[in-house]
C-alpha cells in the first residue's frame, strides 16, 4: 500500500513538474496542489515579489494558483502584441473561480471578461480613446504650434522669457 502511494505521489510530483508546465512561459517552480501560494504568503510586497519575477524570468513568466496557472506579462511591447496585435486570440481567458469575488459584485470591464463582452468593451474604450486623441501626435502639434508662435514673437520683440508656471 505505501508503495503504491509513494508510486502515485511520484507520478503526480513528475505530471505537475513536467507534463503541465511544458508549453508554458518559465516561472518559480510550483509546490504540488499549494503552486506558489507559500511563496506569496511570505512576501511583504506581491508588487516586489512579481518585480523580482520579472527580474529572473523575463517579461513573461507563470507562477501558480493552486493547479491554475497565471501567465503575468510585464514587458509592454509584448504586452502591445498579446492586447492589440493578437487580441482575438487572447480573448477568451480561464476564470479563475475566486475573481468573481474579488471583483465584488461580477467579472466586468476590459480587464475581467471574456469572449464577446471583451470585445466590445475594447471596441468602445479604444474609440473613446481614439476622439481623446490616443495615436495620434497631438501632444507634438500643440508644441510645434507653441514653438512657431514663439519664434514669431521673437523676431517681432526680440528675446522671449519662458516660465512654466
Amino acid at each position: 500500500m505505501i508503495l503504491f502511494l509513494l508510486t502515485l505521489l511520484t507520478l503526480l510530483l513528475f505530471y505537475n513538474f513536467r507534463y503541465k508546465r511544458q508549453h508554458l512561459p518559465p516561472g518559480p517552480t510550483p509546490w504540488p496542489i499549494m503552486g506558489n501560494v507559500f511563496e506569496m504568503g511570505r512576501s511583504p510586497s506581491w508588487n516586489r515579489l512579481f518585480y523580482e519575477w520579472k527580474v529572473r524570468y523575463g517579461g513573461i513568466y507563470t507562477y501558480w494558483l493552486g493547479e491554475t496557472p497565471i501567465v503575468n506579462v510585464c514587458d509592454y511591447r509584448l504586452a502591445v502584441e498579446l492586447a492589440v496585435k493578437n487580441a482575438d486570440a487572447y480573448a477568451d481567458r480561464v476564470q479563475l473561480p475566486h475573481s468573481d469575488f474579488a471583483m465584488r459584485g461580477g467579472i466586468l470591464g476590459i480587464v475581467s471578461t471574456n469572449d464577446e463582452m471583451w470585445r466590445e468593451h475594447r471596441r468602445f474604450v479604444m474609440k473613446v480613446l481614439r476622439d481623446f486623441g490616443m495615436g495620434k501626435n497631438k501632444i507634438q502639434e500643440h508644441a510645434s504650434l507653441s514653438y512657431k508662435s514663439l519664434a514669431q514673437l521673437h523676431k517681432s520683440k526680440g528675446p522671449v522669457v519662458v516660465t512654466f508656471n
